[in-house]
């Protein structure tokens, strides 16, 4: 006959053992109950884990986030400073400063191609195109120096062109963007996080040979992309290296 409790027989002290009936009933209740407590303990790990990975990985968005926030406002508190530095007044092209005189297009070995000043954003994209004329297999290296210039601003490419602490040069060709052209070469530079459009008017692209002699200068208007073309004899930029 098949029984449905378990019989348990203690002893003590040699003593008349006592003996006990557990069910099968109360071994199997406790065995679910063992069951769903185990259960409960691995649905509750599980779903901490995937909370606590989730909070993480929230965080970091936040904080990737923060980080390109603070590397936004350090450029624009750079452009702010850049802008808050004494400049020399800034002056159109029909009122030079200076008698320098530049040479014949006709004699030179280059010519500027195709010079644009477009906004993107808050930024200036400045592109040019410089082509060495002659057929004699040879080149031309130089420096080349952009302004970007208004009212009440002043920037330079590349940094360290303008002479701010010295008034007897107010460029320093030495500073400007090396360039050796046999062929063709292509001109690109971004003045970035400009504020208002406004403050920028003009854009002045300056060509200078290895000995800092200017040879060219070519004024763009931005986003209209039109040009103006520069007395042969005048320039408002001194540009004479500073001793």
């Amino acid at each position: 006959m098949k029984q449905d409790f378990i019989n348990l027989f203690i002893f003590k002290d040699h003593l008349t053992s006592r003996t006990f009936q557990v069910p099968f009933v109360w071994l199997r209740r406790l065995n679910l109950i063992l069951l769903i407590v185990l259960l409960l303990l691995a649905s509750t790990t599980i779903v901490s884990t995937r909370y606590l990975l989730i909070k993480y990985t929230k965080k970091q968005n936040q904080i990737i986030v923060l980080e390109k926030e603070i590397q936004e406002l350090k450029q624009v508190q750079t452009v702010k400073k850049e802008q808050s530095l004494p400049q020399p007044p800034a002056q159109p092209l029909s009122q030079p400063t200076t008698n320098i005189t530049l040479p014949d297009p006709a004699s030179l070995n280059i010519r500027l191609a195709e010079p644009k000043a477009k906004w993107i954003g808050n930024n200036l994209d400045v592109q040019f195109n410089i082509q060495y004329i002659k057929e004699d297999g040879g080149n031309q290296q130089g420096k080349i120096l952009i302004l970007a210039r208004g009212p009440e601003i002043l920037l330079a490419y590349p940094s360290g062109a303008l002479n701010v602490k010295e008034l007897k040069s107010f460029l320093n060709p030495d500073k400007g963007e090396f360039f050796s052209v046999s062929r063709f070469r292509i001109g690109n530079t971004k003045f970035g996080l400009v504020l208002q459009k406004e403050y920028i008017s003009e854009v002045q692209i300056l060509i200078f040979n290895k000995d800092n002699e200017l040879l060219l200068v070519e004024a763009i208007i931005p986003e209209k992309m039109s040009k103006k073309t520069t007395n042969k004899q005048a320039t408002p930029i001194p540009t004479s290296s500073p001793q």
